[in-house]
């Protein structure tokens, strides 16, 4: 299994804090994690995961992406709550 490392994004365009060839963003499908998403892939340098359960996103906002092999998109069925 691959390893998945996980970066908190300060600043996408001067690179600062992304060292790392994986990029997990939570939230990827609403309009902030789409724009982040964008970013990321259009550097070209990133495997890019996106984790979301379409609350207030939609796949829809990550369509200019579906043929591009660098993008995992992951939808949550449901949350796990106590």
């Amino acid at each position: 299994m691959r390893e998945i490392r996980i970066a908190m994004i300060a600043t996408i365009d001067s690179g600062v804090g992304l060292s790392y060839d994986n990029v997990l963003v939570t939230g990827g499908a609403g309009f902030i994690g789409s724009h982040t998403v964008d970013a990321l892939l259009e550097k070209g340098r990133f495997e890019v995961w996106v984790l979301d359960n379409s609350s207030t996103g939609t796949e829809r906002n990550l369509r200019r992406w579906k043929n591009n092999r660098k993008l995992h998109f992951r939808k949550i069925l449901r949350a796990v709550a106590n």
